[in-house]
């Protein structure tokens, strides 16, 4: 027997599959975090590194945070931009620090399956991305406590910030938004301490074992029903 429920990350994913086929039983639960690598509240440091990690390719859009990252650079001194990721835009990517002469400022790594030592030794965490599913990624940036500014792309960053109550909504392609953003967040020691704790609070909301719990009760259901 078939399933009687299918299972979405996000709830613009449920909707879209339900705009896109004919299956209405959709159950959104959300991917959860190992709480096990919950850290302390952050404080703004002198030396700030701003991260971020996905594919080098245009769904990541890096191109706007490095153009954001252009701006904030005349503005703040003592920071400094880490990109985890390969693909693509690599040369895209590397051409744009070259003419920009941001090889001093800005670290690329390559794609690791495990960047926590990097994520507990940055400041703040930044998606740019055009398009998500549910960037899980944004939940192991604020595991670490650090304050998050993302794009309000569909789908996934506006559920996970809570319309921004947890973290800081820019528009895409907006590379002056996204750097006002940051430079909100890097110069006012207040804001940044607050959203730090809110990165902590919603960490602990998606937990790994919330999640398993639901799919343990639809599992249970399912069987139950055969």
């Amino acid at each position: 027997k078939v399933t009687n429920t299918h299972v979405a990350v996000s709830n613009g994913v449920a909707a879209d599959i339900k705009k896109l086929s004919k299956q209405k039983n959709i159950k959104v639960i959300y991917n959860g975090i190992k709480l096990n690598n919950l850290n302390k509240i952050k404080s703004l440091v002198s030396k700030k590194t701003i991260i971020s990690a996905g594919r080098f390719d245009s769904q990541k859009d890096f191109s706007t945070l490095l153009q954001a990252f252009n701006i904030l650079k005349d503005k703040l001194t003592d920071i400094n931009l880490t990109l985890i990721g390969d693909g693509l835009e690599n040369k895209k990517i590397k051409t744009y620090i070259n003419q920009k002469q941001l090889n001093n400022l800005v670290k690329l790594k390559k794609w690791q399956n495990n960047i926590s030592r990097y994520l507990k030794n940055s400041t703040l965490f930044i998606l740019s991305s055009l398009y998500e599913g549910f960037p899980y990624v944004i939940l192991e940036a604020m595991s670490f406590c650090l304050p998050i500014v993302s794009t309000d792309t569909p789908f996934g960053p506006r559920e996970i910030l809570d319309n921004g109550k947890y973290g800081i909504l820019v528009p895409m392609k907006n590379p002056k938004a996204m750097a006002e953003a940051m430079y909100e967040l890097l110069t006012d020691k207040n804001k940044y301490q607050y959203y730090s704790k809110k990165s902590l609070e919603r960490a602990i909301f998606f937990s790994e074992n919330k999640m398993l719990r639901a799919y343990k009760k639809i599992i249970l259901k399912e069987l139950r029903q055969k």
